[in-house]
């Protein structure tokens, strides 16, 4: 995994969502990382990076199931600034 990179899409990710209230975590992430909230990985392009950054979101919420989409907003950002803190820590 690379750690700065996890941590720039979160970051992004938790701008995006505090701009867009209407975002979802999935769809934030999606921004971040592919530029528009419905975008799907291709295959070389940043499906890894995509599947990092959602399993690490998932995680720092103990959110239930694969899916992000219903993790709720703050929890969500605060969780993303968190482990992008984490992650970049020295």
């Amino acid at each position: 995994m690379d750690r700065s990179a996890v941590a720039a899409a979160l970051v992004r990710a938790a701008t995006a969502m505090e701009n867009n209230p209407k975002f979802t975590a999935d769809e934030a992430v999606r921004v971040a990382i592919f530029g528009h909230p419905k975008a799907h990985p291709g295959f070389g392009h940043g499906g890894d990076l995509f599947d990092q950054v959602t399993g690490t979101l998932r995680d720092a919420c103990a959110w239930p199931t694969a899916r992000i989409d219903d993790i709720p907003q703050a929890q969500a950002i605060t969780a993303a600034y968190a482990e992008a803190r984490r992650l970049t820590a020295p």
